[in-house]
């Protein structure tokens, strides 16, 4: 219920307004600057919006296990 929440106060940023259009125009997306777990967020929110397939790349495997820990969490 909480994760609800939270996921759900990302339709109101202009950020993931950006992140929607650009998605439904088959774009790449490179995204930089996010801090902490906000690119779990978003990903997760993308994840609930929309049916597509992903890849990300990530510095190293620390960080690609971070987010795959959070994503998990709140999508449940």
């Amino acid at each position: 219920m909480k994760n609800k929440f939270f996921l759900d106060q990302y339709n109101e940023s202009s950020i993931f307004d950006s992140l929607k259009k650009s998605i439904g125009q088959n774009r790449n997306i490179s995204l930089k600057g996010l801090i902490g777990s906000s690119l779990s967020f978003y990903f997760s929110k993308l994840i609930q919006d929309f049916s597509f397939q992903n890849f990300i790349i990530f510095k190293t495997k620390e960080e690609s296990l971070y987010f795959l820990n959070d994503v998990e969490s709140l999508l449940q």
